[in-house]
């Protein structure tokens, strides 16, 4: 009987065992959770990830009783291969790439100046194509050809005249490069009026001294008609040309009416740049419509200056010629005969 009392005690033991293991390894795997844990955190942001991978070793320890235990070495990891030490952990961007410099700015060459001389080429050389291709052009030949011969006016057209400047009774300086001077030469210029008009043939010769060779110039003399120097046209300011001026002025018979319009549309017909008007402004005056019309045809090329004889010593009030002057740009004078007279004598 003592012998069955003893064994019990053993059979109670053996069965407890079971227990003792569940035990255990649940405390085992509390174990593994925390470490994890604390691997994890040694991972987190704030770790470099150029430490690269740790090695770790886990023990695990089972023990049955106080007298018998049992020890297990899990397998530790293989070491990092070469291969896999050079590989990168992560990623990175690489470095920017720097861009290529912008190409130098290459400025274009400026053009050739023009010399003295420019080549014109002709129709046939502007409208000839490479290789004997005729060139995409919306102009004709004919066209083209007359561009061309203008082109050829011009270059072979002389240089302007230079500017000249002369004066007439005490009048200020009058400039220009082509002049026309308009004679009254009625009835009341002459001896039966104001006798200025041989005075008047003195000035007007005496004012062509100062116009050079390149000049221009012609006299318009008018009464009811109108009569020219020569041809109807600007001459040269030669001295041939000037020397025949004094005959042509003492051959002027003064007589017949007044028609200052006559003198003057001649005198624009011609082209000049400056024109003289040399009168008494004896009836019939021009009023404000014939004298608009005269500046439209002048259209600003002319210049009207407007010499004006009288046998008072103040101007006539509202004179016709002062406005003409002021519509054309020109200048006006007012000569006294009575002071011509006192210094003839």
């Amino acid at each position: 009987m003592s012998n069955s009392k003893s064994q019990t005690p053993v059979v109670g033991s053996v069965a407890q065992r079971p227990w003792q293991a569940a035990a255990l390894s649940g405390a085992v795997h509390l174990g593994l959770l925390l470490l994890f844990a604390w691997l994890f955190r040694l991972a987190a942001p704030g770790q470099t990830l150029e430490e690269g991978p740790r090695r770790v070793a886990l023990v695990l320890t089972e023990s049955s009783d106080d007298s018998e235990r049992e020890t297990t070495y899990l397998e530790r990891p293989p070491a990092p291969s070469p291969a896999d030490a050079a590989a990168p952990s992560q990623v990175l961007p690489s470095e920017p790439v720097p861009l290529p410099p912008a190409p130098a700015k290459i400025e274009p060459a400026p053009l050739p100046a023009p010399g003295p001389a420019t080549l014109i080429a002709s129709a046939s050389e502007m409208t000839s194509g490479v290789r004997g291709e005729q060139p995409s052009s919306e102009l004709s030949s004919a066209t083209l050809e007359a561009i061309a011969a203008e082109q050829r006016e011009l270059a072979n057209r002389p240089p302007p005249a230079p500017l000249a400047t002369t004066s007439l009774f005490g009048s200020g300086p009058l400039k220009g490069r082509k002049f026309v001077f308009v004679l009254d030469r009625s009835k009341s210029m002459g001896t039966g009026g104001l006798d200025v008009l041989s005075t008047a043939q003195v000035e007007l010769f005496q004012a062509l001294a100062p116009l050079a060779p390149e000049n221009e110039f012609q006299i318009v003399a008018y009464h009811q008609q109108t009569v020219t120097l020569k041809e109807r046209k600007l001459l040269r300011a030669s001295e041939e040309h000037k020397s025949e001026v004094n005959e042509f002025l003492q051959r002027l018979v003064p007589f017949g009416s007044t028609d200052h319009e006559a003198g003057l549309y001649m005198a624009l017909d011609l082209d000049p740049d400056t024109i003289i008007l040399l009168t008494d402004g004896d009836t019939p005056e021009l009023n404000d419509g014939q004298i608009q019309a005269i500046a439209r045809v002048s259209k600003g090329r002319a210049a009207i200056h407007c010499i004006q004889f009288g046998l008072t010593s103040n101007e006539p009030p509202g004179s016709f010629m002062r406005k003409l002057a002021a519509k054309t740009g020109g200048t006006y004078r007012y000569v006294d005969v009575n002071q011509l007279r006192d210094q003839k004598r």
